[in-house]
């Protein structure tokens, strides 16, 4: 893209050069500004001239600018058309009139014959000799395939001619036809002959295709040259080696910053030219993240902060409503009105603890605040809801706002939002996770351990304070909690009920059940807790067994889930230019998504796969 824009540029700056300096005496044929902040320039003077014309930029001599002149020494590439329309009394005449020009041209020019029919070939190599182009142009014949290679062989000189070292190149390239057969297009052509630094003179013989020809021509600074008649040939070349003569190549390094403007004046009393430097101009500042700059982004953020307000606002209503209440209630049942004043006070003087105590009350009766309760219960830890609420909103800003300083996409800092706001349920709920199993693998010997104490005489209480006594956590915790609730009044299996719902463990939920029974039915005690260690070893064997032979479906899951995210991150670490649309532009974001999305289909499959219930 860079480079289309680069040569449109250089056609748009030629033509306002040959308006404005071609009356001078100078002739701006290409400004080249693609290899930034390196520019050229070719000009042709009204005479031969010793010393190149003078090079100002924003009116400041340009000093040290390398200026090669193109009668001293160039590389000359004589492209020869040789397709089936050629053939004959063409064919002979172009051949003539090549071997006069290769015969009589500068003895430090080094030339390469090149000739096109079906295919293109190089038919010498670049050279100050001249015997092997002059046999290469005796020998050669008309093709008798069809087809004229024209853009293949631009390519092919634009490539040989990126080998060498000389500055001044020029492909002087004969046809009768038009492109046939070639494997680039005109566009591929037109930039592989700006890209090593050619000029394009090209002679269309015949019935020629001019359009072409002058779009090569235009693009590199050349001329497009028509003979109807093949005895004109020989002053057309003699016209572009005079032309050559005259011809000068100016280079140097702007001092122009990207996205500038620069006026460059060629010789003296010309009117500068204007050329717009590639890339976008610097702000004074640092960079703005696009999160501020796009409207549905700007929107996105407007939306969340406006209920982040109404939240607070409604948390600050309640609580205020709800201390309203709290302190009517105070003075109608006589509390000392300065105590109550006291410890408003005191909460007032913590405002963390009151928007805390607030944000439990107004959401402590929804479905989302208990299943984090559960999920903290089951870590064992005595962080309260509300605060990994906070905990999570806090976490997924600070990392949403350091993406927004780095001027990511606003995509990817939502992703990084949801994924922060979300990282610490997650890692609770591993935790929990984890604590759930470790008490199941305790199960078995903690029931058997219950078994020995009934049969030695003791009662269920009992056994269970020499569970909270002697057993390791996490089943240490739960039964000793069990025990505490038990002691404050709650009865025994309300407290076992409450602990299988706090765990959510399936083993635990049969042996509660199997007590239950057990308790309405009668029985021995000791004898159902015997059995049930039993089985409950036996169910967790036959889930570990489950779990070996489900083990290379969950690897095989996992390396499909994870190899696409993988392969991502490692072309973006080595090649990043390669990876920027998916990020940069809204054609990339919109297939990341949707292959995340595809992702995320395809891993809940293989997880219903793999899934064997016990």
């Amino acid at each position: 893209m860079r480079r289309a824009l680069a040569c449109c540029l250089g056609v748009v700056v030629t033509a306002f050069a040959l308006a404005s300096v071609a009356g001078a005496g100078l002739d701006v044929r290409t400004v080249d500004v693609s290899a930034y902040p390196s520019l050229r320039l070719t000009v042709v003077t009204s005479s031969p001239r010793p010393k190149p014309p003078t090079l100002l930029e924003n009116g400041q001599p340009v000093v040290g600018f390398a200026a090669h002149r193109f009668s001293n020494q160039k590389l000359v590439l004589l492209a020869v058309d040789r397709s089936r329309s050629m053939r004959g009394a063409p064919l002979a005449a172009a051949t003539k009139t090549v071997r006069h020009f290769l015969l009589t041209k500068p003895q430090a020019d080094e030339v390469e014959i090149i000739s096109f029919g079906s295919r293109a070939v190089a038919a010498t190599q670049p050279s100050q000799a001249i015997i092997d182009g002059d046999i290469a142009l005796r020998t050669l014949t008309a093709d008798d395939r069809l087809g004229t290679a024209l853009y293949d062989a631009v390519i092919l000189a634009a490539a040989d001619a990126r080998k060498q070292h000389l500055a001044g190149r020029v492909l002087i390239l004969l046809t009768d036809g038009r492109d046939l057969g070639s494997f680039t297009r005109l566009p591929e052509a037109v930039q592989a002959a700006r890209g090593a630094g050619l000029i394009v003179y090209a002679i269309a013989l015949g019935n020629a295709d001019q359009a072409p020809l002058q779009e090569l021509a235009s693009a590199t600074g050349g001329r497009v040259y028509t003979s109807s008649s093949p005895k004109s040939l020989d002053s057309i070349y003699a016209r572009v080696r005079e032309e050559l003569s005259r011809t000068w190549r100016l280079s140097w390094a702007t001092s122009g910053r990207p996205g500038e403007d620069a006026r460059v004046t060629v010789g003296n009393g010309n009117a500068p030219i204007v050329l717009r430097l590639p890339g976008k101009r610097e702000s004074s500042g640092k960079p703005v993240s696009p999160v501020f700059t796009s409207a549905w982004s700007g929107f996105a953020f407007a939306g969340y902060f406006g209920m982040l307000i109404a939240a607070a606002a409604l948390v600050l209503r309640r609580a205020s409503i709800l201390r309203k209440m709290r302190l009517r209630v105070e003075s109608e049942l006589g509390y000392n009105a300065q105590t109550s004043a006291g410890r408003s006070a005191g909460m007032r003087s913590s405002f963390v603890k009151n928007l805390l105590a607030s944000t439990d009350e107004v959401f402590g009766a929804t479905r989302l605040w208990r299943f984090l309760d559960r999920s903290l219960e089951r870590t064992g830890t005595r962080l309260r809801s509300v605060e990994l609420v906070y905990i999570s909103l806090a976490v997924g800003f600070t990392l949403s706002l350091l993406m927004a300083i780095q001027a990511v996409p606003t995509i990817v800092i939502l992703f990084v939002f949801a994924l922060g706001v979300a990282s610490p349920s997650v890692v609770v709920y591993v935790l929990g996770l984890r604590r759930v199993r470790a008490f199941d693998a305790q199960l078995p010997d903690v029931l058997s351990t219950i078994a020995a104490s009934l049969r030695a005489g003791h009662g269920l209480k009992h056994a269970l304070q020499g569970i909270a006594e002697e057993a390791a956590a996490p089943a240490k915790q739960e039964f000793s909690r069990v025990l505490s609730e038990a002691r404050l009044g709650r009865p025994l299996e309300e407290a076992m009920i409450a602990m299988c719902d706090r765990l959510g463990s399936a083993d635990l939920e049969y042996v509660a059940s199997a007590v239950s029974v057990q308790t309405m039915v009668g029985g021995s005690m000791a004898g159902l807790f015997d059995q049930a260690s039993e089985t409950v070893r036996h169910r967790q064997q036959h889930a570990r067994k489950l779990r070996s032979l489900t083990a290379t479906g969950r690897a095989s899951a996992t390396v499909l889930t994870l190899l696409p995210l993988g392969l991502a991150a490692f072309m973006t670490a080595v090649n990043p230019e390669y990876m920027l649309p998916f990020f940069s532009s809204s054609s990339g974001q919109i297939i990341s998504v949707i292959s995340l999305v595809m992702m995320s289909i395809g891993a809940l499959f293989l997880v219903r796969v793999i899934t064997i219930k016990e």
